[in-house]
Parts: C-alpha cells; sequence; structure tokens
C-alpha cells in the first residue's frame, strides 16, 4: 500500500520518530500542506498528516476514497481534535489498516462550485464568503432552501457538525453533532435598517440543498480558513453537501 505523508518538519524528534513508523509499513511519498496539489494523492491508499489540527485540514482538502490518518506529534502543544493518534500508537493503527480492521469515522465535507465549476477542494470544517477586505461590508444576494434576499453583513459561514464547534461557536452559535447529515449556514453580524431586514439567518442545509451566494462587492471564499479562492462582483457561488465524506482513522 501507498501513503502520503504530510509533515512540515520531519527532521524534528517527534515528526521524524512518526515518519519513520509510516516508511516501516508503506511505501510512502512525502509533500507539506502548502504545495500539496490533487495530483500529490495518485495512486495512493492512505494519507497521513503530521503535525497539528491544521496540516491535518490541509491535508484532508484533496482527499476523496483514501483513508486519512491524523498523527498529533506534540500533544503538549497541540488540542488535536482531529489527529488523535499519537506516535505511541501509531504502529498499531497502521498494522489496522494493512489488516482492514481500521476504524473510521465518516464527517461531512462541504463542496464549492464557482460559476458551475467545482473549485476541486472539499471543506471540512467551514466554508466563509465575505467581502475581500474583512473590514468592508459584504453585500451580495443570498439564496437558501428556496428563499432569497439581497443582505449587508460581515459575510456567511456555512459549516459541518465537525467545523460546528471552532469559528461556528466562537460566533455564539450551538454546536451539533459532528456526523450529522447536513449543513448550517449563518450570517455573521447582518445589518437590518429601514431598507435592509433580512430573515435568512440561520438555515438547515440537508439532502440537495444548497446555499447560493452572488457578491455585489469582490469577494473572498475560504475553506477551513486555509484556501482562499478571490471572485468577482455577479460570480456565482454554490455550497452543499459533498457526495466525498471525509473517511478519518480514529485513533
Amino acid at each position: 500500500m501507498k501513503a502520503l505523508v504530510v509533515c512540515k518538519h520531519p527532521n524534528k524528534e517527534d515528526s521524524a520518530k512518526a515518519c519513520k513508523i509510516v516508511e516501516g509499513s508503506f511505501e510512502v511519498l512525502h509533500e507539506w500542506k502548502d504545495t500539496l496539489t490533487k495530483a500529490n494523492l495518485e495512486d495512493v491508499d492512505v494519507v497521513v498528516g503530521i503535525g497539528g489540527d491544521g496540516t491535518i485540514l490541509s491535508a484532508s482538502h484533496y482527499v476523496e476514497d483514501e483513508l486519512l490518518v491524523g498523527v498529533n506529534s506534540n500533544v503538549n502543544t497541540s488540542e488535536g481534535a482531529l489527529s488523535t493518534v499519537t506516535v505511541d500508537n501509531l504502529s498499531e493503527i497502521l498494522k489496522g489498516i494493512l489488516d482492514k480492521k481500521e476504524v473510521v469515522e465518516k464527517l461531512e465535507r462541504i463542496d464549492v462550485l464557482i460559476n458551475g465549476k467545482s473549485v476541486g477542494m472539499y471543506a471540512l470544517n467551514e466554508v466563509y464568503v465575505g467581502h475581500d477586505k474583512a473590514y468592508r461590508t459584504s453585500k451580495y444576494n443570498l439564496e437558501v432552501n428556496g428563499k432569497s434576499e439581497e443582505q449587508r453583513s460581515s459575510g456567511i459561514l456555512v459549516v459541518t457538525g465537525t467545523g460546528s464547534t471552532a469559528w461556528y461557536a466562537s460566533a455564539g452559535q450551538k454546536p451539533f453533532d459532528s456526523l450529522a447529515k447536513y449543513l448550517m449556514m449563518f450570517v455573521r453580524e447582518p445589518y437590518s435598517g429601514r431598507i435592509y431586514k433580512p430573515t435568512l439567518l440561520r438555515e438547515k442545509v440537508d439532502d440537495d440543498g444548497e446555499v447560493k451566494i452572488v457578491p455585489l462587492v469582490p469577494s473572498i471564499v475560504v475553506l477551513d480558513s486555509i484556501r482562499e479562492i478571490h471572485v468577482k462582483i455577479g460570480d456565482e457561488i454554490v455550497i452543499k453537501r459533498s457526495s466525498f465524506v471525509l473517511n478519518r482513522v480514529i485513533g
């Protein structure tokens, strides 16, 4: 089996030890999250992210059917919500994969299409859409669940259950089950006045539902606070549940 190892500092003690463990079980390719592309996953069976949750999130963006193993390289400095495997139990986890006895949780992800074309990545936590200058008001047409309106706000978040404990919760919203088969759309700091009285502020998106946003100002689409895509006035952004869940191996 072939594994892609995504790791920033393979020469650091904990990371190097984890890399050697993987190399003892798989044919290994190495890449760093900042230079990772879909092409790196060609013919790969397992993606192993070594580091903190940022590394694991970035590694997950191009994964489709492959297994993802998140290894926390330093449990003293990283919370490890996604990187639940440690150097101490990595060998056991990899043996389970080789024996096809791995324990996997299937996490919902988010697809983004711009003008009808997929961006080619899948968000695990959330997608943010807002003005490309964060200090300016986002202006856009929003359509969700068959309802539409023009809005002014600080931007829109669309989150999974996995991501609901992060930015979404920090914005005052209630987290929901990481295995929930739906997304939540939330408008941040909506402006309401004489002309604009928004009603589409928090909507559940499931089954074939989607969130459609057409920006009225230069805007940005951000996946998991990592991948940035700039969009123009009038571009159509569609956000929906992905058909590719993330097969995360539990440590």
